[in-house]
């Protein structure tokens, strides 16, 4: 009886796990992603990762034609919740908006992110980074965004005139969210570097998709 009890919890054992490692992505991790690296570290690879995986993921518009950076900009400042009418989306994965054409400069990243933090505190926070030479050289390649990015946004640890400002702010935008994470010890924050070669095993671990789903997408 004692040995036929133990073989039939066995049987149970690995029916379970296989039952587990069968389980769908979308059971297997909870709440939701921001992405709270700069524009050019690798948003829209991140974006497609995640549509590969199943997941519903807003890139710079959270529906329509309405920014994400600008819906939630609207929601902090009439004291809402930072993403109420933004979409009800799985994954963030730029969030920001960076003054192009009439529209302002708004970091949620930056100047939201308590806010974020405080209302979505299950959530994952990805840091996605890229070496500095080549982040460089593709916001001076991208439409003016190195332009926008120093004189027409202002931010909280780096100013226009600083002689190194784009060497500042890539040390600095990661160093504030390293530090609120240490603040905040219980932030679920995913560091990557986005041209490494172990990325997509990485995201895979951490959220169980296909790492072939990990390309890197808007090269520049």
């Amino acid at each position: 009886m004692t040995a036929l009890f133990i073989f039939y919890i066995l049987v149970k054992m690995i029916q379970l796990r296989i039952v587990r490692k069968k389980l769908p992505v979308r059971l297997r991790w909870s709440s939701k992603v921001f992405v709270v690296g700069l524009p050019k570290t690798g948003t829209t690879s991140l974006h497609e990762f995640f549509k590969c995986g199943g997941r519903s993921s807003a890139h710079w518009k959270c529906g329509g034609d309405t920014r994400c950076g600008e819906c939630i900009e609207a929601n902090v400042r009439h004291k809402r919740p930072p993403l109420q009418d933004c979409g009800n989306f799985d994954v963030y994965a730029q969030m920001d908006v960076d003054a192009d054409g009439n529209h302002s400069c708004y970091f949620p990243q930056i100047d939201a992110l308590h806010l974020l933090y405080k209302h979505y505190p299950r959530a994952t926070y990805i840091l996605n980074t890229r070496p500095f030479d080549h982040w460089n050289r593709s916001i001076h390649r991208w439409h003016g965004m190195y332009h926008r990015l120093r004189y027409k946004c202002h931010w909280p640890f780096v100013e226009a005139n600083h002689t190194n400002f784009f060497r500042q702010l890539h040390r600095q935008t990661q160093q504030f969210v390293k530090s609120f994470q240490r603040e905040h010890p219980d932030m679920r924050l995913l560091n990557i570097d986005i041209e490494s070669n172990e990325t997509g095993t990485i995201l895979r671990s951490e959220f169980g998709m296909d790492k072939d789903c990990w390309t890197q997408k808007n090269k520049s």
